[in-house]
């Protein structure tokens, strides 16, 4: 009597069939992944622009309508920039040059604004957001605030950028796109600046 060799197992056919749809499986769970982590960083970027938009009018509701003057200053408390990965402290933008220039291209936390603020709340909010690369080792990692701005028809802004090329900003609109970010606004219409813009 001869006995046969039963070998039980998976063929190398099943064997890819399972590597396949396991591959196509992680390659939806990562595409959803990076959906729930954009929108939860917009989330977090629109309650900040908020929360500092309403500080901003809640600042101008005391003084007549106006509020403080600036040019493209960091919204934040100096222990929200720390000096890292290349940034100065109490900077949200990495200088184009180093050291930086003062009233250069480079944005500074505004004492001056801070002060001013601080007669309506006693803590300036975090306006530190995710950093975004713009390419050409530019980089930001907070909210901007301009009381002036000249391309926004002399209406405060408060100034943000996000990853990815898109069509909308989380609050605010749309200035431009670059290939791998967007830069937006979200303007003020019921204030002015002290200096009666």
């Amino acid at each position: 009597m001869i006995s046969k060799n039963k070998h039980s197992g998976f063929t190398i056919v099943e064997l890819l069939i399972v590597i396949v749809v396991i591959g196509i499986l992680a390659s939806i769970s990562i595409t959803a992944y990076a959906g729930i982590t954009t929108r939860s960083q917009d989330s977090v970027i629109s309650s900040k622009v908020q929360g500092i938009a309403k500080l901003l009018e809640s600042y101008a509701a005391t003084t007549g309508g106006v509020v403080p003057q600036a040019d493209w200053a960091c919204i934040g408390e100096p222990a929200d920039y720390p000096a890292e990965n290349g940034y100065t402290a109490e900077w949200c933008h990495q200088p184009y040059q180093s050291p930086p220039i003062p009233n250069g291209n480079d944005h500074p936390i505004s004492a001056t604004v801070n002060t001013k603020l601080k007669t309506v709340v006693s803590v300036i909010p975090n306006g530190r957001v995710p950093e975004v690369d713009l390419g050409g080792g530019v980089k930001y990692r907070g909210i901007l605030y301009d009381s002036s701005a000249a391309q926004n028809s002399n209406r405060p802004v408060l100034q943000y950028y996000v990853k990815g090329a898109r069509n909308t900003c989380p609050i605010g609109t749309k200035e431009f796109s670059g290939p791998d970010y967007t830069r937006c606004n979200y303007m003020f219409t019921s204030v002015k600046s002290e200096s009666g813009n």
